[in-house]
């Protein structure tokens, strides 16, 4: 194996052993989309052959690579397991998935009647990924391989209308109230629904909700949607509210966490 970060190449070359083969590794996320800043980490994912390492051991290697370690986790429900931890004073994400699974998603987006959030953002992220390390071109092959359809978009564009319509109906209700709490609850969950509709309708895979106005710049995205989005940008008091709710909870005893997790 060889990538360009010598730590992380010494990391997966002493992680790959015996029964553990690496199929693949990229790299998505803000470091490669130009989007990163001094809170950003780099996300990397790793395909496995058949099995992979437990996260007792994927920490281990981390260890005897000279890094510091935040978590280490096994995800059985989707199987796949993610890591975060400090390489070179850099915070690196890292998560491992099967061949089968990760090889698998495009085609069970196409043929289920349902869709997750999360299976979007897996291919969105890969398709706009550099990758690192692909011996057999698979990653390649499968990065060409990947459509979105018409077809795609009319199926989940539907589902998100059964979702969308119902938090409409809460985010009306709850600004007729006045609830200052149910109403931002609200409107994120119209929000998200509505970004993931712009994406589709545009064409795009979609990506990481916290870059949306970074992508909405990117691709010269001008219209009353991200209008609307920007004006929030400008006119919300970022900084104030967050000093106010750390105060209060400073007098209630909590603090920042100084561990990050995956």
């Amino acid at each position: 194996m060889k990538i360009e970060d010598i730590h992380l190449d010494k990391l997966f070359s002493a992680l790959e052993k015996d029964k553990y083969k690496i199929v693949g590794i990229y790299e998505q996320g803000s470091t490669v989309w130009g989007f990163a800043d001094e809170n950003s980490d780099r996300d990397l994912i790793v395909i496995w052959e058949n099995n992979y390492p437990s996260h007792i051991n994927r920490q281990k290697s981390v260890l005897n690579a000279g890094g510091i370690d935040h978590e280490f986790k096994n995800i059985q429900a989707i199987k796949q397991g993610v890591d975060m931890f400090e390489i070179d004073n850099k915070l690196i994400n890292v998560g491992h998935i099967r061949k089968v699974e990760f090889f698998d998603i495009y085609k069970n987006l196409k043929n289920s009647q349902d869709y997750y959030q999360q299976k979007l953002l897996q291919i969105g992220g890969f398709v706009n990924a550099l990758i690192h390390y692909d011996p057999d071109d698979k990653l390649k092959k499968y990065q060409e391989e990947i459509k979105l359809t018409r077809e795609i978009v009319e199926k989940i564009s539907a589902i998100i209308k059964i979702e969308l319509e119902y938090d409409l109906k809460l985010l009306t209700i709850a600004a007729r109230r006045r609830s200052t709490l149910r109403f931002f609850w609200q409107l994120y969950e119209v929000l998200n629904h509505m970004h993931i509709y712009y994406y589709l309708e545009k064409s795009e895979w979609v990506m990481s909700m916290k870059w949306f106005e970074k992508f909405a710049e990117k691709n010269q995205w001008n219209d009353e949607f991200t209008d609307l989005i920007f004006k929030m940008q400008s006119n919300l008091d970022f900084d104030g509210v967050s000093d106010v709710i750390l105060k209060v909870a400073k007098q209630w005893g909590f603090k920042p966490a100084v561990n990050h997790k995956a």
